[in-house]
């Protein structure tokens, strides 16, 4: 609650200060959605865009920006059109890891099917699709899928993962 005061009173004393009401975050503290709902809601904010690695990938693009001598904060930003820019890998490629860790897997005729059922019955979904994103979101494309209703999954994949209660996910 104390972050989210001080985010607050940071936002609003920019605003102030410089006029602006379109708001861009980076920042590990930016993976706190709850502190970014309540910086979004602030009166008087027009737009807020969290930056997708918001944690020190984020800064470290920030400040090489703004080491750029071709960099022109005044021109109008270019829209960052997906967040999907890592690396992306071949079914061959998937399939040799599979197999070399030794990880039963199949090929469903109906994906969707198939995974909402086994989500039904409490069962875990891994997710690898596509490009890998970029920050430390999971946006669907590398996603550990897990029944929502099950109260015991917070700390079973915090176990399961090495994490900690603090670390957030949304199952």
């Amino acid at each position: 609650a104390h972050c989210e005061e001080v985010l607050e009173s940071m936002v609003e004393y920019w605003m102030r200060a410089t006029g602006l009401r379109r708001l861009a975050l980076v920042g590990g503290v930016h993976a706190n959605v709850k502190a970014n709902q309540r910086i979004a809601e602030l009166p008087g904010l027009h737009s807020v865009f969290v930056f997708p690695n918001m944690g020190d990938g984020g800064l470290a693009l920030g400040a090489a920006f703004l080491a750029w001598p071709g960099f022109d904060s005044t021109a109008a930003p270019k829209r960052l059109e997906t967040a999907h820019l890592g690396p992306t890998y071949s079914e061959g490629d998937i399939e040799a890891c599979l197999r070399e860790e030794r990880v039963e897997f199949d090929r469903p005729a109906n994906l969707a099917r198939t995974a909402a059922e086994a989500l039904g019955a409490d069962k875990i979904v891994a997710r690898f699709d596509g490009r890998m994103e970029y920050g430390p979101r999971a946006l669907g494309n590398r996603s550990i899928l897990y029944s929502a209703p099950n109260p015991d999954v917070n700390g079973w994949l915090n176990r399961q993962l090495g994490r900690t209660e603090f670390m957030p996910f949304a199952p």
